[in-house]
């Protein structure tokens, strides 16, 4: 789903990504794309592809934010920082799976 959103300083096209679990979006701004949560872990071709079905390359993207240190939100981290090399603005508690790509729950 792709959404629109004009406002006084800026126009955002919010991309929503279902993995059938769990959502992904990527916000368009004026320096690319932002990833917000990374779902569960898929492999880089299934995360490549949810990005190429909203017309983006993994390339574009140029921010990933985890909301918070749940595992449906940041499980897919460490195969979408390798795939995008984009940084990454999440809470301290995901650092372990971003480096090691092991899931802990809580």
């Amino acid at each position: 789903m792709k959404k629109t959103y004009d406002g006084p300083m800026m126009q955002t096209t919010i991309h929503t990504l279902n993995t059938g679990i769990t959502r992904l979006y990527l916000l368009k701004g004026s320096l690319g794309y932002i990833l917000v949560d990374t779902g569960l872990h898929m492999s880089k071709e299934r995360f490549e592809e949810l990005f190429l079905e909203c017309g983006v390359k993994a390339s574009e993207i140029s921010l990933i934010i985890v909301t918070h240190a749940h595992p449906d939100h940041y499980s897919g981290m460490k195969a979408i920082r390798e795939l995008t090399e984009a940084p990454i603005l999440a809470h301290k508690k995901a650092l372990h799976t971003l480096v090691t790509g092991e899931i802990i729950d809580g």
